[in-house]
Order: structure tokens, then C-alpha cells, then sequence
């Protein structure tokens, strides 16, 4: 099960790097929420390496910023996705912050690739094949969107799923909270018709 999940993410986020600045801006926001969510919790010294993670995403991101001068490519965005499983794997087998709080902080990304690649298995379309039908996609059909797009997925984590995460985190709470994550941006996936190609 691990080894699958660590695939999955590797390939989730090579999936959701198509636009300028989404992934790089994706990742900072996740690793500022969880090495806040760690700093909080007194595991300093780990909260000091996810932050500095960020400084190479940063740089990079300067040049991949709407309108990019720089691409990521996918040797960088599977990095990125693994890095992001070892760093759970790493914080949940020495107690220091669970694997489901990598996946609420995931969360946005995790939704998006997940119910687009499921709804294209389930309605006999070529998975393997390119396509534009991922919600960050419908959202952004021309490159005029990229900006706002990739602002508002740094944002959902920031805003929304980083206070989810960390109340997960410090409380230990039920399966409630999971579902409070997920299921509006499910609701979201499915109203763009994520998956789907424009008739």
C-alpha cells in the first residue's frame, strides 16, 4: 500500500504540473503548512528542514511565475511528488506528524488528479492519452488564467486545508474531518466536469 501510494503521488504531481507556477506554488504552500503544523507541535529541527525546502522551489518559481521563462518538466515534478511521500513517510514513522495531515495539505492536488484520472478510466477514454481536462485545466483554458489558478490552489491549501490539517494534527480527530477536506472539492471536480472533454 505504501509503495502504491508513493506511485500515485509521484504521478499526481507530475499530472498537475500544466500550467505556470501551479506545482512550484503548490509545493510551498504545502511545505510552509507543514512545517508550521510541526513547528507548532515542538519538532523544531524538522520544521527548520521542510522550511528550508522551500528556497530551491522559490527559486525556481521566480522563473516559472506567470508568465513562465522556466518550465518544470517531469523529472522535477516527480521529484517533487516523491520527496513529498518520503517526507510523510519520514514525519509519520518517527511520531512526529501523521501521513493523513500530508494528505489533507495534498489535498487540492490529490482531488484533482485522482477524480480526473478515475472519471476517464470509468468512461472508456484513453487515460494514457493527453488531454485538458483536469479541473486546474478548465479553469484556466488560456494562459491569461494561469496566475489567478495557480493563486487560487496556493490559497485552498493555505486557507483552507493547512487549519484542517492542523486541527487533524493536534486533536487526533475522526474520519469527519477527512470528509470535510475532500468532499467540497469533489463537488467542485465534479460541477467543471473534471475528466470530461468539452462537447
Amino acid at each position: 500500500m505504501v509503495v502504491l501510494g508513493l506511485i500515485w503521488l509521484t504521478n499526481l504531481y507530475n499530472f498537475m504540473d500544466g500550467i505556470d507556477g501551479i506545482a512550484a506554488g503548490e509545493a510551498i504552500s504545502v511545505l510552509l503548512g507543514a512545517g508550521l503544523i510541526l513547528f507548532l507541535k515542538g519538532e523544531t529541527n524538522t520544521a527548520l528542514l521542510t522550511w528550508l525546502a522551500i528556497f530551491p522551489v522559490a527559486g525556481f518559481l521566480y522563473w516559472n511565475w506567470p508568465p513562465a521563462k522556466l518550465f518544470m518538466g517531469d523529472s522535477c515534478s516527480t521529484f517533487l511528488g516523491l520527496t513529498f511521500g518520503i517526507l510523510a513517510l519520514i514525519t509519520a514513522t518517527q511520531g512526529k506528524m501523521s501521513i493523513w495531515t500530508w494528505v489533507i495539505l495534498l489535498g487540492a492536488f490529490i482531488v484533482d488528479a485522482t477524480w480526473t484520472l478515475v472519471t476517464r478510466i470509468v468512461t472508456g477514454q484513453d487515460w494514457r492519452a493527453p488531454h485538458r481536462s483536469h479541473v486546474y485545466q478548465k479553469l484556466s483554458p488560456s494562459k491569461a488564467q494561469h496566475k489567478k489558478t495557480s493563486i487560487l490552489y496556493a490559497s485552498t491549501t493555505t486557507l483552507w486545508l493547512l487549519p484542517i490539517g492542523f486541527y487533524v494534527e493536534m486533536t487526533e480527530s475522526t474520519p469527519f474531518f477527512y470528509l470535510l477536506t475532500f468532499i467540497p472539492l469533489t463537488i467542485v471536480a465534479y460541477k467543471l466536469r473534471a475528466g470530461q472533454n468539452a462537447q
